[in-house]
This record gives structure tokens, sequence and C-alpha cells, in this order.
């Protein structure tokens, strides 16, 4: 019996092992997205705000029928499975942004397919952490799991800065690395056994006491793409930085969240989720007010 138990500890350590590594592998590609993607769109493509605007209706569709495919791939057997499918789907699309010619047409196809695989994992990813989490030590180990992602996204941020720098390298070539970083953390996550033994028969829940989560869901939802579109976009559209510079300021907050995520997480644990919620939505309000400050010049290395 209690090697029996010991087993069953040993496979669930080597399993979270292996997720918190398919994290470091996220974390790069997730720097190559944020610092590069926006300035790839302006410079390669010619983009307006306009048309990066229209862009953001495909690239949201996912978001938008993630619950229908998340529920048709419910016979993979478990959100382990259905993840490494999502992490491939982002691999093809990431490597695709890199080789596709200059038509709008085809960046709305390759976005869309893109970001249905990131929208597929983004609920999976806090399932899975969840599942490896003690009672009172869920937002313990999600801060664990994603402060290994921005420790994954500094160094990957600071070798792509140095590769932008003085190799200057390709939009293609800071694509492929993405892609190939997509690629070994579903490899990785193939690897660890699925938690989901029992099959689901109703894969669709809809309550209604749940309706306050729904619209909350809704507005920061809202409130992040506005955000994350129009962010970026400022930077590179009205204060001209170039991808390098992109780069090193998604390096300087990947530090910043090295420290604040976990604390974050150990906040939530010992004081809840509304509290930390609130707290954070009200920091938001204060950027975004921020954004509306008079321009000021400024120049990064």
């Amino acid at each position: 019996m209690m090697k029996s138990i010991k087993g069953v500890v040993r496979g669930a350590e080597r399993d979270f092992s292996l997720f918190l590594i398919a994290g470091v592998f996220l974390g790069i590609a997730q720097s190559v997205d944020g610092s590069t993607l926006t300035n790839y769109l302006k410079e390669h493509f010619g983009m307006m705000i306009l048309q990066r605007s229209a862009l953001e209706f495909p690239r949201e569709i996912p978001g938008l029928l993630e619950f229908l495919v998340i529920g048709v791939l419910s016979f993979l057997g478990g959100d382990v499975r259905i993840s490494v499918v999502a992490n491939l789907l982002a691999a093809i699309g990431m490597f695709s942004l890199g080789i596709i010619p200059s038509q709008y047409a085809m960046v709305i196809f390759v976005i869309f397919i893109y970001s249905m695989g990131q929208h597929i994992f983004m609920p999976l990813s806090g399932s899975i952490g969840m599942s490896f989490a003690k009672p009172g030590e869920m937002g313990k180990v999600l801060g664990k799991l994603s402060s290994v992602g921005n420790m994954a996204v500094v160094f990957s941020s600071a070798a792509l800065w140095a590769l932008y720098k003085f190799a200057h390298i390709s939009f293609s070539t800071a694509f492929t690395i993405g892609a190939v970083a997509f690629v070994i953390s579903a490899i990785l996550m193939s690897f660890i056994k699925p938690t989901q033994t029992v099959h689901i028969r109703k894969r669709y829940v809809f309550r209604k006491e749940y309706r306050l989560y729904y619209w909350l869901c809704m507005l920061y939802g809202a409130r992040k793409q506005i955000f994350i579109t129009f962010g970026p976009w400022v930077l590179v559209e009205v204060f001209k930085q170039p991808v390098a510079t992109m780069t090193l300021l998604f390096f300087i907050i990947a530090v910043i969240g090295i420290f604040v995520k976990p604390w974050v997480g150990h906040l939530i644990d010992k004081v809840g989720e509304k509290v930390v919620l609130s707290t954070e939505a009200f920091l938001f309000f204060l950027t975004c007010l921020g954004m509306r400050l008079p321009k000021i010049s400024f120049v990064l290395p």
C-alpha cells in the first residue's frame, strides 16, 4: 500500500516537473509573440490602425468558439491531451506567420489558426496547474507556474533583444524559434499522465448562479483586448519604437513579474480572490488613465 502511494506521489511530482518545463518553452514562445508581432504587422505588412483593429475580429473569434472546440476535443480524454493539440496549432500558426506572403487574407487565416491554439490552452493551463495543488495552496502553485514562465520570458526576451540588436535576425527566424518552443512544449505535455479518467457526458454547463462570473469574464476580456491591441501599437506607431526596444520592454515587465506573480499567488491564498481581483481592476483603471496623459518622448537603447 505504501509503495503504491509513493509511486503516485513520484508520478505527480514528475508530471508537475514536466508541466513546469513545458511552461518554460511556452514562456519563450510568449516572448516572441509579445515582442515581435506588433512590429511585424506594422513593418512587414504596413498596417494602419484600422487594419490592425479589424484584425482583432478573426483573432478573437477563437475565444468565442473555444468552449465548443474544447467540448468537441473532450473525446481525447483530458485537459493535458487537448493542450497538446492546442500547442501544436499555435506552433503551426506562429511558424506560418513568418513565411506567408504579404496578403491581408493570409494574415487573417494564419492569425485565426494561431489564436485558436492560444485560446484553447488558456483555460486548460490553469485547470492543469490547479490539479497539482494541495488544498489551500492553489494560489501558491499557480504563482510558481507563472513565475517559472516569467523567468523563461526574461531570458528569452534578453536573448531576442541581443539577436535583434546585434545579429539583426529576421521576423521569420524569430517566429520559427517561437514555433519550435510550442512544439517542444507539446511533446513534454504528451508525457504527462491525463488526470481525467471518467468520461464526462455533459460537456457544457450553464448555471444561473454563475451569471455574475460570466459578466466579469466578458468585461475582463474586453478591457484586456483593448489594452493588448492598442498599448503596443501606441509604442510602435506613435513613439516609433523598433522591435529591439519592444523586446527590451517585454524583458523589463517579465523581470518584475518574477517577483510580483508569486506574491500575488500568496495574497490569493491569504485574503481571497475577490480582494486581489478588485485591487487589480482598480490598478488597471489607473493605468488606462495614465495612457491619457500628454505624450512624453523617451529613448531606450
